[in-house]
């Protein structure tokens, strides 16, 4: 048996009466876990206005695409 299967069997045999040392143990866990917690998000370098700004500038690409694509296809009919 582990030491870490070994001391988890006695913080829940402790956990299931409620006691105050159930807590305590609990607790001590919960800091020796801090370090495991995922990275901080980091947040985009690009200003909010430029974002939007190019956002809008794909959306009108793909719009300039579909109207090209449909004169296309009218000009194939005709």
């Amino acid at each position: 048996m582990t030491k870490n299967s070994k001391t988890r069997r006695i913080v829940r045999r402790s956990a299931s009466s409620g006691s105050l040392v159930a807590g305590f143990v609990h607790g001590l866990a919960q800091i020796g876990s801090f370090g495991t917690a995922g990275p901080i998000t980091n947040y985009p370098s690009t200003r909010s206005d430029d974002a939007i700004r190019g956002d809008w500038k794909r959306v009108g690409g793909d719009m300039q695409r579909g109207m090209d694509k449909v004169r296309g296809r009218e000009k194939a009919k005709a």
